[in-house]
């Protein structure tokens, strides 16, 4: 995930769009990097879970 993140950045960088679009874009990559790893984190936490309730069970 982080490699796309910095492959965008590097493609963004190359100033082939004005300024003010590649601040937006920029701007788009992070949060859609951010919320990905918030997923990641929100399932491992939900499989967690899964495991201790089971393990309460037995």
């Amino acid at each position: 995930m982080d490699d796309t993140a910095e492959k965008l950045e590097k493609f963004l960088h190359q100033d082939e769009l004005p300024s003010q679009t590649l601040e937006n874009l920029s701007i788009i990559v992070h949060s859609v990097v951010e919320k990905l790893n918030q997923c990641d984190l929100t399932e491992m936490i939900e499989k967690e879970n899964e495991e201790f309730i089971r393990n309460e069970e037995e």
